[in-house]
């Protein structure tokens, strides 16, 4: 499905006159259902043993292959320099049954504190109270 997309994307730069503005928004699917990616991209991953974590991967580099292909269409039609380039992604959700694929151990578990170690400060540059170093007055 992606690609078809993409097919569009690029028929639309291509028809483009560089000379006036246009705006274009494109949103792959790609690492979201439908679950889908072509059989290259699955097999440059061969080495992945897990079959879900092999097609996650798979899904990844083929949306950055397209990404690369807009941006390598931009630039041969002589409008990259004057992009104005937004990339947005949701926070990657467990989208799937076991959310294996977005699992960011250790970073789901609570941090243990240190024991008798004060709290930092915050720090911001603006705060008259604080000068010097980080977390320093």
């Amino acid at each position: 499905m992606d690609d078809l997309f993409l097919d569009e994307v690029l028929s639309v730069i291509a028809a483009h006159d560089p000379a006036t503005p246009f705006f274009l928004s494109w949103t792959p699917h790609g690492v979201h259902s439908p679950l889908e990616v072509p059989d290259a991209y699955l097999a440059r991953f061969g080495f992945i043993s897990d079959p879900r974590r092999r097609f996650y991967a798979a899904m990844v580099a083929h949306v950055d292959a397209m990404v690369g292909r807009v941006a390598a269409a931009l630039k041969a039609k002589g409008m990259w320099e004057d992009v104005l380039w937004l990339t947005m992604a949701d926070n990657g959700g467990p989208i799937y049954r076991n959310a294996s694929f977005n699992a960011n151990h250790p970073a789901h578990q609570k941090p243990t504190p240190p024991k008798n170690k004060p709290e930092p400060k915050p720090y911001h540059p603006l705060n008259p109270n604080q000068t010097g170093e980080r977390g320093s007055k």
